[in-house]
């Protein structure tokens, strides 16, 4: 029997095609067999819950700079934030937030624009970055958040909060 190349490619696409339906089958298998993981971590915060976390978060620190007192900022971290960040430490690590002069209080009425979608991390970790339009700056985030069992609830263990300028909207031409 005389086989041509088409023959020869048509078999062993036949055959590619079995291997491949027969280890789907095997997947779906042994998918069945085992017990589905839950998820064992935090709960995850829907989306309101999510942006008044970012603006309480920002609000506090606009209220530090303000006063010069952070204890509201410390009172919102973890354990193990307080322990590295103490209300001194705070107070240096936004100083020069606070020689911008910007007056984070906008946020209160703003809905943060998230840079990403949130994320958890294996380690239970919640990070959110993104940022919020005040003016001509850019307020740029990126806030950590650990899940506080006993408090029930999610606790500051990171931030970065940067204010950029924006450059000036380009000036169109019109025609004349």
């Amino acid at each position: 029997m005389v086989q041509t190349r088409w023959h020869a490619r048509m078999r062993r696409n036949l055959c590619a095609g079995f291997f491949a339906v027969v280890s789907v089958l095997i997947g779906a298998m042994l998918a069945t067999q085992a017990p589905a993981q839950a998820y064992e971590g935090p709960p995850v915060p829907d989306p309101q819950d999510l942006i008044d976390l970012v603006r309480d978060t920002v609000l506090a620190v606009d209220s530090g700079n303000k006063s010069g007192d952070y204890q509201t900022l410390y009172a919102m971290g973890s354990a193990r934030f307080q322990s590295e960040h103490p209300t001194q430490k705070l107070a240096e690590e936004f100083a020069s937030l606070k020689s911008a002069a910007v007056d984070l209080a906008a946020v209160r009425r703003l809905t943060p624009v998230t840079s990403r979608p949130p994320t958890l991390d294996r380690n239970g970790l919640l990070r959110m970055l993104g940022f919020f339009e005040i003016e001509n700056r850019r307020i740029v985030f990126d806030l950590v958040y650990d899940y506080d069992a006993a408090l029930n609830g999610w606790r500051l263990a990171g931030i970065s909060i940067d204010p950029r300028v924006m450059p000036p909207e380009p000036k169109l031409m019109q025609p004349e």
